[in-house]
């Protein structure tokens, strides 16, 4: 998927990607367990980490684009 394409599902983050980010850095939390190795997972968690950095939220659900800036 993330080879294919910036998200998981096309050119936007949509609220899977957001899904997946939440899991990612409860797994990462406490700092000793690491990211894996996987180049396209590694680059799409840098871009929706420098995303949250920025107070950027943005999901889209069932078709209706939300987006606001925090």
């Amino acid at each position: 998927m993330l080879a294919s394409s910036p998200f998981l599902l096309g050119d936007r983050s949509l609220f899977v990607d957001y899904n997946l980010y939440g899991v990612l850095g409860n797994y990462l939390f406490n700092g000793k367990t690491r990211s894996p190795g996987l180049k396209h997972l590694r680059q799409w968690h840098q871009v929706m980490n420098s995303n949250s950095k920025i107070g950027v939220t943005s999901c889209s659900v069932h078709g209706t684009e939300r987006g606001e800036q925090s």
